[in-house]
């Protein structure tokens, strides 16, 4: 490395360090210095594409097309039973929603998940084959719920064929961002797009309802946030998974900051795919492998102010207002006793308006049951549509 590098060296790292402190985070220079682990995010960075170098995304849908025009929700839908699927598309699609659903299943999905799945209409689902590994690098046969460490197959190749998975054995958790991007590359960069955990997702309204999509070349980005009754520092979970990713001296600035929440981001395609990049590359640098990084990746993101660096428009929404309501924070009193679950089983916001999408069902207990309660109706008239269809042929 020459004098002059040096000097550049040692000029980045000082500011590196002032960047992660809040200082000096709109210094106007072009450079972009990967060093010591943790990236540096200066104004006008780029994001490298997650496509390893010399390849090409080559895995196709098992069902479905994607409509290029048309808006999308993507999740990751492996391991599931059949009332969890349908509890998520037809909650989506009796709100009037007629986009495209992008899901990752598992290559050993039953038949009546794949029976189903290919009977709705603009659905799209990709079958993802993973090799993983348990705690002590001995093969696995599955991801164990993102507990084992996995790379993708088939997923990458090269002269239409596939290649290893490059990475190194990462939670499921973090390498569904790579997926995202390759569903992402299938829609128009004004589109918009709605990243959301699969499980704990209620659909109560149509979730772009009222949102303008905005000028293509502009990057948009909607984060949502969780309760303010806990912060990253209160949060034994989210606290360890940036100190993970980070250490602890570069990231203890956030402690008092609001979590937002990883399972419930939205933008259109040029904002996503800008996201997604990042996301990659944060393993990419940071090679976090415990379950529950990607958290950090994106909290870490947004609070180094690397994103806003390049992303022209980035809306984070406090918990109980805008298009999300991320409830899992909600832990002192129910939500009935907050007025916030009324009479007819719909969440809320602070407002008294109901919430597009409802995201942690499952931590109250009432609205778990109702959720429960109406994933059994949804099976009930599935089998019923099952059973006419049967008779017709």
């Amino acid at each position: 490395m020459g004098r002059w590098e040096k000097a550049l060296k040692k000029g980045l790292v000082k500011l590196m360090e002032n960047q992660r402190k809040g200082i000096d985070v709109g210094v106007d220079h072009l450079t972009r210095w990967m060093g010591d682990g943790v990236p540096l995010w200066t104004p006008k960075s780029i994001f490298p594409s997650p496509i390893p170098p010399n390849s090409e995304i080559i895995i196709q849908p098992k069902y479905g097309s994607h409509r290029q025009g048309e808006n999308a929700v993507f999740s990751f839908a492996q391991d599931y039973p059949l009332d969890t699927y349908l509890s998520f598309i037809k909650s989506l699609k009796n709100t009037g929603y007629a986009g495209d659903i992008v899901l990752a299943i598992s290559t050993n999905a039953n038949e009546d998940v794949t029976s189903y799945l290919q009977s709705e209409e603009n659905v799209i689902v990709y079958a993802v084959e993973w090799e993983c590994v348990d705690g002590k690098g001995n093969l696995a046969k599955d991801s164990r719920e993102g507990q084992n460490k996995c790379k993708m197959m088939d997923f990458y190749g090269s002269n239409g064929k596939a290649i290893p998975d490059s990475r190194d054995y990462r939670p499921v958790a973090t390498a569904r961002y790579e997926l995202y991007y390759a569903w992402s590359l299938a829609y128009n960069q004004d589109n918009l797009v709605f990243l959301v955990d699969f499980r704990d997702t209620y659909f109560q309204k149509e979730p772009f309802e009222g949102l303008e999509k905005g000028p293509p070349d502009n990057g948009l980005l909607l984060f949502f946030a969780e309760s303010t009754e806990t912060n990253i520092g209160k949060s034994n979970y989210n606290k360890r998974w940036l100190e993970a990713a980070y250490k602890r001296e570069n990231v203890s600035g956030f402690f008092s900051k609001t979590i937002i929440c990883s399972g419930t981001t939205m933008g259109n395609g040029k904002g996503l795919r800008t996201y997604l990049e990042a996301m990659v590359a944060q393993y990419d640098t940071t090679l976090c492998n415990m379950k529950g990084c990607d958290q950090g990746f994106h909290n870490y993101l947004y609070y180094s102010k690397g994103l806003q660096d390049a992303v022209d428009k980035i809306v984070v929404f406090e918990q109980g207002v805008g298009i999300v309501n991320n409830l899992g924070a909600l832990r002192e009193k129910s939500l009935k006793e907050r007025g916030i679950l009324d009479e007819n089983g719909m969440v809320l916001n602070w407002d008294k308006t109901i919430s597009h999408v409802a995201h942690q069902v499952d931590r109250d207990q009432d609205l778990n049951k109702i959720v429960k309660n109406r994933k059994s109706v949804f099976k009930k008239e599935w089998n019923q549509e099952k059973a006419l269809h049967k008779e017709e042929r």
